[in-house]
């Protein structure tokens, strides 16, 4: 009977463990998933931060470019604006030259006429 006994005790703390393991299982499971769980939720929250800050630095960038390209622009068409008012500058300058050169070439031509006709008479 001792020996029954035994194997009675045997079977049933067999059984005991087996629940206890299985227990002890299902705990260490369910925190090795809630690690697993946090841990994603932080790399998704992470990522999501990420490309928060990717858009913010693409706006900034953009931003920055079309300002710059702004600034480029307003320096272009006042050099074209100062390049105008110097050719139309120059063209007066030109026009009034040319018209001098004429009239002084007119004057030579009229003082050659008259001393043309001084040496015929």
């Amino acid at each position: 009977m001792i020996f029954l006994d035994a194997v009675n005790t045997t079977q049933e703390l067999s059984t005991f463990h087996i629940i206890i393991a299985i227990a002890g299982s299902l705990i260490i499971s369910s925190f090795t998933a809630a690690g697993v769980w946090f841990g994603l939720k932080n790399t998704v929250k992470n990522n999501a931060d990420d490309i928060t800050d990717l858009k913010d630095a693409r706006k900034d960038a953009k931003d920055h470019i079309y300002e710059k390209i702004k600034t480029e622009k307003e320096a272009l068409e006042s050099q074209m604006k100062e390049l105008k008012t110097e050719v139309k500058e120059n063209r007066e300058k030109s026009e009034s030259g040319l018209a001098e050169l004429k009239t002084e070439m007119h004057e030579m031509k009229v003082e050659i006429i008259k001393e043309i006709h001084n040496i015929n008479n």
